[in-house]
């Protein structure tokens, strides 16, 4: 009889001090294969296409394909200043090599479809303009700036600034990172000049021929969402509507001369600029 007391068997399987001493080697040596394989795998990343004439190339693609949002040096437009070494969806040669193979779908940035070494000669060229660095100069108060978009521009009314405002307009909180001060300025003074598709003006005739004004969310063969100026959202089913116009222009009026002399325009412009996420603030 073995009593609680008396002597227990060994696990076979147990590894004995010498192999246990094996793995922990073995162990070692593996930690360090991995750490000294690592700067080989980031040098795979790395854009192999640099040279002048590759950064040349790049700036074709760039003018020909980016150039229309991004500008055609790269300061910015309808797209973001790519200047200013910030990349909000990954700054390494590889990730900016996918954002300009595949776009940001969900940002309006399409797909470039650039085959070959086309989309590393473009990021040379990104990096080329990179080096120059800036932090885009803009003249104007941004604090008064904010009080004109809050009180005398009632801008919150339809435009939503970090959580807070209306949803009838684009959402401002991201803009300063996402639009030049040129771009913002033309907004503001003449708001047709480029409207995203998203915030294109609608006028909905019901059937019992009133009209609402607004922006159309969504439409498809059975139904229709709108929303009106005072954040509403109206959802119709096409039997209860008699025609849709849509226009390409927006809903905004020009805050030019007549509302923002030029000095106020600068403060104005100055705040929307300084609007930029904590990724372009640290």
């Amino acid at each position: 009889m073995i009593t609680s007391g008396g002597p227990r068997h060994k696990d076979a399987a147990s590894p004995g001090p010498c192999a246990s001493a094996h793995i922990r080697v073995l162990v070692g040596v593996c930690v360090l294969a991995f750490v000294s394989c690592r700067p080989a795998q980031e040098e795979a990343v790395r854009n192999p296409n640099t040279s002048p004439a590759d950064i040349a190339a790049g700036a074709g693609f760039f003018r020909a394909r980016c150039g229309l949002c991004h500008g055609v040096d790269g300061t910015g437009g309808r797209g973001p200043d790519l200047t200013r070494r910030v990349f909000r969806h990954g700054g390494s040669d590889e990730a900016l090599r996918k954002t300009v193979l595949a776009g940001i779908p969900d940002g309006g940035m399409p797909p470039s479809f650039l085959l070959g070494e086309a989309a590393w000669q473009v990021v040379a060229f990104i990096r080329s303009i990179n080096r120059q660095g800036s932090t885009e100069p803009v003249s104007g108060d941004a604090a008064r700036g904010e009080e004109l978009f809050r009180a005398k521009g009632d801008c919150v009314r339809c435009h939503m600034v970090d959580g807070e405002g209306g949803r009838f307009g684009p959402d401002l909180s991201d803009v300063g990172a996402l639009r030049s001060s040129e771009f913002l300025r033309k907004s503001v003074v003449e708001p047709n000049a480029d409207v995203d598709m998203a915030f294109w003006s609608a006028e909905v005739v019901l059937s019992d021929g009133s009209v609402l004004s607004g922006i159309r969310l969504h439409e498809d063969s059975f139904s229709i969402r709108v929303i009106d100026i005072t954040g509403q959202l109206h959802s119709l089913w096409k039997q209860e509507v008699q025609d849709v116009k849509v226009s390409k222009n927006s809903v905004m009026g020009s805050y030019g001369d007549a509302v923002f002399p030029d000095d106020e325009l600068d403060d104005l412009v100055a705040y929307m600029v300084s609007l930029r996420k904590e990724v372009e603030r640290r």
